[in-house]
């Protein structure tokens, strides 16, 4: 009899262990409210191995591009007639380039933000400590504006690549506002 009384205890326990856990996590799939895209920053942080740090600004103010099939593409410079990035100048005249094109976005239902990933390049762009080879996928953080106030894009200390000769990770931090490419209201949902 105490047999059955513990295992159909322990059968309860079990039950009521499985009824009160959380649901799963699941990423939604979230769509941008228009087909361009334009960044604008006062300027990012970008750091090499967490210590080394220089202060970027957008070379030509803004970066902006197209939104196809719900992924963003922008840029602002093009290197070697090819490979388009958004190109910035950095403290000491050095030069932080990155190829933006960006996956679909989408919502993480564990807590509860829009992320915007950035693809990443085979191709070896330039970072103020020399060439680096993206790597991952850089998850930005998007917050949707309302009225007069832009959307916006944090990144923190968020690594986008390793250099090239040394393997050390390259990060950056900062925030971007996010428009259409005419200045209008841009924002995900899901």
């Amino acid at each position: 009899m105490s047999k059955l009384l513990v295992s159909s205890l322990a059968a309860l326990a079990l039950m009521v262990a499985v009824a009160v856990a959380p649901a799963s996590a699941e990423n939604l799939k979230a769509t941008f409210s228009g087909s361009s895209m334009k960044l604008t920053t006062s300027g990012i942080t970008v750091e090499k191995a967490g210590t080394e740090a220089k202060t970027c600004t957008l070379n030509t103010g803004s970066t902006s591009g197209s939104i196809s099939s719900n992924a963003p593409y922008v840029h602002n410079e093009v290197v070697g007639g090819v490979l388009q990035v958004t190109g910035f100048t950095c403290t000491g005249s050095t030069k932080l380039q990155v190829w933006t094109l960006y996956a679909q976005p989408y919502f993480d239902t564990t807590t509860s933000k829009y992320i915007l990933p950035l693809e990443v390049s085979t191709e070896s762009v330039t970072s103020p400590w020399g060439k680096y080879l993206e790597n991952g996928k850089a998850l930005g953080v998007w917050v949707n504006g309302s009225g007069l106030t832009p959307s916006t894009l944090t990144y923190s200390k968020t690594q986008i690549g390793l250099l090239s000769a040394t393997g050390q990770p390259i990060t950056i931090s900062g925030t971007f506002n996010a428009t259409t490419s005419t200045g209008g209201a841009l924002t995900l949902s899901h």
